[in-house]
């Protein structure tokens, strides 16, 4: 009988890359746990454009492969300042951000001119599908607090490899560190159940984790970086890591946002971060991207607040060039608090939203700007 793979089983890791687009082995202390976690993998096929005597299209090229990703989850400080959150958001935050200072009593999340990290990113669902992309990179980070709700970290960007295993691919025999897959309509179409490299095999009841170094589809066949025990009719399946989640998401009604230290009503305020990052996949010599680069940076931010007369000022200044210090604090408790800064910010010209009944809100937005030194316009940070 078909089982379905059930969203509510899924559970997630993040790992910084030591080698660009090379997996590494995930541990419990790598896991992330996420509201959302995307993966939208790509390949692009170009038709022919041959002439052969028919309008029937005789065939299509493989090209370029990639994709995108996207991540949503909590704000969770680990509830002790000076210690960074679960290590599957830090590495997120750390490459999304370019660096990491624990070294105080605090976590701080500051830009970087330094080359992009990249990530691993894993996803299981259950006993059905195993999702990993390697050689990922972050282009955005969002903070975001929306009126009385949590507030969210909002990730995306894009991906070298996309990597996958779906619980039940049946051996149909095993040569050395080759195995061949059954693919009949007798034995179960297996075939295209696992693909990609860098997923930690197991096979029948051999207990050793098997590295997968290529899928050859033509063939049915998975190579291992080592051979296996397993047999024809064993299955595989792939080694999931465990999970070490800490931490206390952070409510929606103990926040403060402050422009030049002066608190003003906080309904809403994003921060949002466009790094720049973008992988290079125009070289003819591969069908993925080799690296990452780095791009113009953005810091932006939209705010919502209620118009009163004592934050006046601060409307008024979009109307010149003044730059304001934001500050959004998630939290009051020393070790269960985040914060989001841009040091110099310029306020954009806002609306005063005047319903007939209602009081008055103002919708601002900004644009961070260099402080003192490159690299200072705006940080993430845990106390």
């Amino acid at each position: 009988m078909a089982t379905p793979v059930y969203g509510v089983d899924s559970k997630g890791w993040a790992k910084l890359e030591s080698t660009f687009n090379t997996a590494q082995t995930l541990v419990a202390t790598d896991a992330i746990a996420f509201i959302d976690l995307s993966f939208e993998p790509s390949k692009a096929w170009t038709k022919s454009a041959e002439h052969t005597g028919s309008a029937t299209l005789q065939t299509e090229i493989a090209g370029l492969e990639g994709g995108s990703w996207s991540a949503t989850c909590y704000v969770k400080p680990s509830g002790t300042a000076g210690t960074a959150p679960d290590g599957g958001l830090s590495a997120l935050l750390t490459a999304g951000m370019g660096s990491i200072d624990d070294a105080g009593g605090y976590v701080d999340y500051n830009l970087s001119a330094a080359a992009p990290q990249t990530l691993q990113i894993a996803k299981y669902a259950g006993a059905g599908l195993y999702e990993q992309i390697t050689g990922a990179w972050v282009e955005s980070v969002e903070v975001s607090l929306t009126g009385n709700e949590p507030p969210t970290f909002t990730f995306s960007g894009g991906f070298a490899r996309y990597s996958f295993c779906y619980d039940g691919a049946e051996i149909d025999s095993v040569a050395s560190t080759t195995i061949t897959l059954k693919d009949s309509a007798g034995d179960g179409f297996h075939n295209g159940k696992i693909g990609g490299v860098g997923l930690r095999l197991l096979c029948g009841a051999d207990g050793t984790a098997r590295v997968l170094e290529s899928t050859d589809y033509a063939n049915k066949t998975l190579t291992t970086d080592a051979g296996t025990s397993a047999g024809s009719g064993d299955t595989i399946s792939v080694e999931i890591p465990g999970q070490t989640l800490t931490g206390e998401i952070l409510g929606g009604v103990d926040n403060t946002l402050t422009i030049d230290a002066k608190s003003v009503g906080v309904i809403s305020a994003k921060f949002t971060v466009t790094t720049g990052y973008h992988g290079l996949d125009r070289e003819a010599t591969s069908a993925r991207a080799t690296r990452v680069a780095k791009g113009a940076r953005e810091v932006t931010g939209e705010l919502e607040f209620y118009y009163l007369d004592e934050n006046a000022g601060f409307i008024g200044s979009g109307h010149f060039d003044a730059t304001r210090n934001i500050q959004l604090t998630l939290g009051s408790v020393t070790g269960k608090k985040c914060v989001a800064i841009a040091r110099a910010a310029r306020l954009e010209v806002s609306s005063i939203e005047l319903p007939e009944a209602d009081e008055a809100t103002v919708s601002a937005a900004f644009v961070a700007r260099k402080s003192s030194t490159n690299e200072d316009e705006a940080y993430i940070g845990f106390y």
